[in-house]
């Protein structure tokens, strides 16, 4: 799954029609967070998290708003956290405190390899220097960021998109339609119903041209379900223009992918039963 943050910068009136809902459906959040400044963090979040707060677990306090703090929000598939426009002041000084020094002190490969900061690839010196150079950049964007969001008087909403183990802030698990199922279902009444053609009962005729098409069938099932697999490795690569939305993209994505290599070991264990029985 994609791991990654999302900031925010709506105004108070752009989020009036929020405070009031308990759970708040996705096209009313994208109608909120589509117009108002958008910043990206991508796999960036941990190492931010660290370089700002010295630590890589959460805790109070506005060097932790990464992955901590704010009012919760429950935006039915995912969650999202905001900060008002007092509250974006103090992160804005929290983060204009980091001189050069902190930030080199912070970022030393063996610091972040014992502090276990995501993404583990400080064992290799190529590796880790790309990426420090990459987290001194994003850290130099998150807070012009939100500076100017401080200044302009603006809320701040962080949307954090986390592997399951590490979720400080669980309200509710992505939910995506049930795939997984349907294949499955799929694989197994193909199977059942090879099983029961290459078994020829009695009361059943099957003759060479049925067989040929069945052949045929459950080839053409594995040629689908090959495109339908190279379809998701592309599809893997775009993103929706609206940021909101990119958490239900991941989760649909990884989804399909599930529901496409069941179909085709499904096919495969078809195609080989015939093959066998026939």
């Amino acid at each position: 799954m994609s791991i990654g943050t999302i900031l925010y910068a709506p105004t108070n009136q752009e989020l009036e029609p929020l405070k009031d809902l308990s759970a708040v459906p996705a096209n009313q959040f994208e109608q909120t967070v589509g117009s108002c400044p958008m910043l990206a963090l991508e796999g960036t979040w941990h190492g931010l998290h660290f370089m700002i707060s010295g630590s890589p677990d959460p805790a109070d306090g506005p060097d932790s708003f990464l992955l901590a703090g704010g009012k919760i929000v429950d935006l039915v598939e995912s969650s999202a956290r905001i900060f008002l426009p007092e509250e974006v002041k103090e992160i804005a000084s929290a983060l204009a405190s980091i001189s050069p020094q902190i930030m080199g002190d912070r970022l030393e490969p063996a610091k972040l390899q014992a502090a276990e900061v995501y993404p583990n690839v400080w064992n290799n010196s190529l590796t880790a220097a790309s990426f420090i150079t990459e987290l001194k950049e994003e850290f130099t964007k998150l807070r012009h960021f939100v500076q100017i969001a401080a200044l302009e008087n603006r809320c701040l909403m962080v949307s954090n998109e986390w592997p399951g183990d590490i979720n400080p802030n669980p309200v509710r698990q992505v939910t995506v339609p049930n795939w997984v199922g349907t294949a499955l279902a799929t694989g197994l009444a193909g199977l059942g119903t090879a099983t029961f053609m290459a078994l020829r009962p009695s009361w059943v005729t099957r003759s060479e041209e049925s067989t040929e098409k069945l052949f045929d069938l459950v080839g053409g099932y594995l040629v689908c379900t090959g495109l339908l697999l190279a379809i998701v490795e592309l599809l893997k690569w775009a993103k929706p223009s609206l940021a909101a939305s990119r958490n239900r993209w991941t989760a649909s994505v990884n989804s399909l992918e599930k529901s496409a290599w069941i179909l085709l070991f499904s096919m495969i264990a078809v195609f080989m039963l015939l093959k066998f029985l026939g």
